[in-house]
């Protein structure tokens, strides 16, 4: 991967004094330190402002390309890795970032956190990884895998100055979960981290940025419940950026006209979570006949309808027929009157027809129509309806049978997603399902030379989901950002998360 010069703002000569910029974020973020924070949804942005990533994802070419990176070279079969670093980037402690740090942060991010990494940093065999020079490292992987670079642009690319990384309090939390400045090389610093508090994190432009002047001075980081609201804000102007995810939100918004937009697919975007045997569960859970009820019961349109306008991107497919990635395998159809013969079977063995579920609290529709689907078929559901942040912590604490989740396979993460989730020995995976035959799929498509090698491993393991349902899928979203068009220079990387150094407000 060739080297990328970094570009200079077009807005700005300096950072202009006062300038502002409000983002209304999915959910807040607990921490800011890259092992505790769960991923791109979840202080993604916030994270990379601070910290920035050596590689990031170019939609336009569907590649990725060096930021904090100089360059990025392999072997022949795609086992050996040589990273570049830019020559004079420093943390904004001042500290050099040196070569060593990077191999340093994988390690880091092997230890105790909320980070979803470490299944893809296992394919790395760290310990015959070297450091050349303080600008270079060679990877040693354990298996082939040709797009080595997703790595480098999520958080093993968000590099920890280590002199200040190591560093805990009393509770053994790093003190740079709540103060990371000096920690990170990215283009903003914190001013303000408050959880609960709206802005929840305020962000202030560094004046040595290795990529020019920041022209924003500062950001704000909102938190609002739904999207509904949030639109409202930005219309208002009280918001430049928006996150939303609910179909009929974002048809609204493409609409009115008025704003650019930053919004990605990702297939199996709605899903219903199902707990397949780890952790506190409804034993049922772990049987597949359970799984294939469940999927059977659960109609797109029918919840497009009673919970998204009509506007859901309706597919029951592993990887949606929307996806460069689409192999020509679809989901299983519903069928109503087979789910209820399965759950009648289960009936039969023992099992008295409940189960738990719980669901997030920012579309009212959405548990009300999953609900009604499966008591139809003759469960009774124990519904919990809570805020984002609980519901996410239920599955992360896997005391759950059934959630409303989003696997968010998109086309720049399609190796996290679906290596950390559904790989048997992955320490991401949240649901306990394992397959052999899925594991060498998944090992197929990491190897993969080329887009129809890929697309055929992706076949392999999309007849597999079929059979097994891991978990139940029932639409595709779009997700990202709705942007005012006062602000330009926002460029975004994988899994929604935007790189905010060249950003700049229009006059």
């Amino acid at each position: 991967m060739a080297p990328a010069e970094p570009e200079a703002a077009e807005g700005c000569e300096s950072t202009v004094a006062g300038s502002e910029l409000n983002i209304g974020v999915y959910v807040p973020t607990g921490s800011l330190d890259p092992l505790r924070t769960s991923g791109a949804l979840v202080g993604g942005t916030d994270i990379a402002a601070i910290y920035d990533v050596l590689m990031r994802w170019d939609e336009a070419s569907g590649e990725w390309v060096p930021h904090l990176a100089e360059s990025l070279e392999s072997n022949s079969d795609y086992t050996e890795w040589t990273l570049t670093l830019r020559e004079g980037v420093t943390y904004a402690n001042g500290d050099p970032m040196l070569a060593e740090h990077v191999l340093a942060n994988m390690n880091r991010l092997l230890g105790p956190g909320a980070n979803a990494s470490r299944g893809l940093i296992a394919r790395v065999d760290l310990e015959n990884s070297t450091v050349v020079d303080d600008r270079t490292v060679t990877f040693k992987l354990f298996s082939p895998w040709v797009e080595f670079a997703y790595l480098l642009g999520d958080a093993a690319g968000m590099v920890v100055n280590p002199s200040l990384g190591d560093a805990k309090d009393a509770s053994d939390v790093s003190l740079i979960s709540t103060d990371p400045n000096g920690a990170g090389a990215g283009p903003y610093l914190v001013d303000k981290f408050a959880p609960g508090e709206s802005p929840y994190l305020v962000l202030k432009a560094r004046d040595d940025y290795w990529g020019g002047p920041v022209c924003i001075e500062t950001v704000n980081m909102v938190y609002i419940t739904s999207d509904q609201p949030k639109l409202e804000a930005l219309d208002l102007g009280e918001l430049d950026l928006a996150f939303l995810r609910t179909a009929n939100v974002i048809a609204d918004a493409r609409s009115s006209g008025q704003y650019s937009e930053a919004f990605f697919l990702q297939s199996a975007g709605e899903v219903i979570l199902i707990n397949n045997g780890v952790g506190t569960h409804t034993p049922v859970t772990a049987d597949k006949r359970f799984r294939q009820a469940v999927n059977l019961a659960i109609d797109s349109s029918v919840i497009s309808e009673r919970a998204f306008g009509g506007e859901l991107l309706e597919s029951k497919a592993f990887i949606d027929e929307r996806s460069t990635y689409y192999s020509g395998v679809a989901g299983t159809s519903a069928d109503p009157d087979a789910a209820r013969a399965l759950v009648d079977e289960l009936k039969a063995e023992g099992w008295d027809g409940s189960i738990r579920f719980n669901c997030r609290d920012t579309n009212a529709n959405l548990p009300v129509a999953i609900v009604a689907s499966l008591e139809a078929v003759g469960m009774t559901v124990e519904a919990t309806i809570t805020d984002q942040n609980s519901s996410i912590g239920a599955v992360i604490q896997k005391d759950f049978d059934m959630a409303c989740w989003g696997w968010n396979i998109s086309d720049s993460a399609l190796y996290r997603q679906i290596g950390f989730n559904f790989r048997s020995d992955s320490p991401s995976n949240r649901i306990g399902y394992g397959n052999p035959d899925m594991d060498a799929a998944i090992d197929e498509m990491f190897a993969a030379p080329d887009r129809e090698a890929r697309t055929n491993a992706i076949a392999k393991m999309s007849e597999i989901f079929n059979e097994d349902v891991p978990s139940v899928i029932y639409a595709a979203v779009e997700e990202g950002y709705a942007i005012s068009d006062r602000v330009a220079g926002i460029v975004p990387t994988q899994q929604t998360v935007l790189l905010l150094g060249d950003a700049y407000l229009v006059s």
